[in-house]
């Protein structure tokens, strides 16, 4: 079993013309950030669920890597300020990072280096952002028992980048570097840097970000005529409200 599961949100406050402005073009700068703050709420607690839940690591700690330190209450007061229960009866609290660097290469690696993983424990770490709103629990938890078994754990994302990325330990400074972020080349770039690096991966199910007007209608499809007449349907009321604004596309 893994020690401690690190667990990384990295996003942004959702402030207009800030946040989701490919999708902006199409819906308006203030309607793409409440559709991108609707994300951050409904991840927030999908996140607590799962560190509340999970089987494969004694703790998780959940750490939330934010664009900037400018307070922002959906950030501050309502995901920093927050705790969630722990599997052992006890209490966790969110820990704050802030991203630094030009790229996300960069920010990643920094991200990483902050916890200077391979000391002794057996430690792993998960890196999602907040363009993915319905990924559930169990994706999380096959991502932590597969870390067990190896290096590198990636959940792929239809427009060829991925949506999750996992880690069982340090990695050498040049594995975000040289990627063409948000270009479709990111998955098949960083498989290309496992195989150099030798590092053994495995493949979550292929899964879809919301950062284009179709990506939207996919998400309106997905949540209105499927995940609604589930009983999961709960979990995704904040997207959904969000959602209603918008006519069916």
């Amino acid at each position: 079993m893994i020690d401690t599961l690190h667990l990384f949100f990295f996003t942004k406050a959702p402030r207009p013309g800030k946040v989701k402005t490919r999708l902006a073009v199409d819906i308006g700068h203030e309607a793409a950030a409440r559709l991108h703050a609707s994300f951050v709420r409904t991840l927030h607690q999908t996140l607590e669920r799962f560190a509340g839940t999970c089987t494969q690591a004694a703790r998780v700690n959940l750490i939330l890597a934010r664009a900037d330190a400018t307070h922002h209450p959906l950030l501050d007061d309502v995901i920093l300020g927050s705790q969630f229960g722990l599997p052992d009866g006890s209490q966790g609290h969110w820990v704050e990072h802030v991203q630094q660097g030009e790229h996300l290469g960069i920010r990643l690696q920094h991200a990483l280096d902050a916890l200077k993983l391979g000391e002794g424990h057996k430690d792993a770490v998960i890196i999602i952002g907040s363009d993915s709103p319905t990924l559930e629990c169990e994706k999380l938890e096959q991502a932590t028992a597969l870390l067990q078994s190896h290096d590198v754990v990636i959940g792929p994302s239809f427009d060829g980048g991925y949506y999750l990325i996992g880690l069982s330990s340090d990695l050498n400074q040049s594995f975000f570097q040289d990627i063409s972020w948000s270009t479709s080349r990111v998955l098949h770039q960083t498989l290309q840097k496992c195989k150099e690096h030798a590092l053994s991966v495995a493949l979550l199910d292929f899964w879809y970000d919301v950062d284009t007007k179709d990506d939207l209608e996919l998400l309106q499809t997905h949540l209105l005529d499927y995940i609604v007449a589930s009983t999961g349907s709960q979990h995704y009321s904040d997207v959904v409200e969000a959602l209603a604004e918008f006519d069916r596309m």
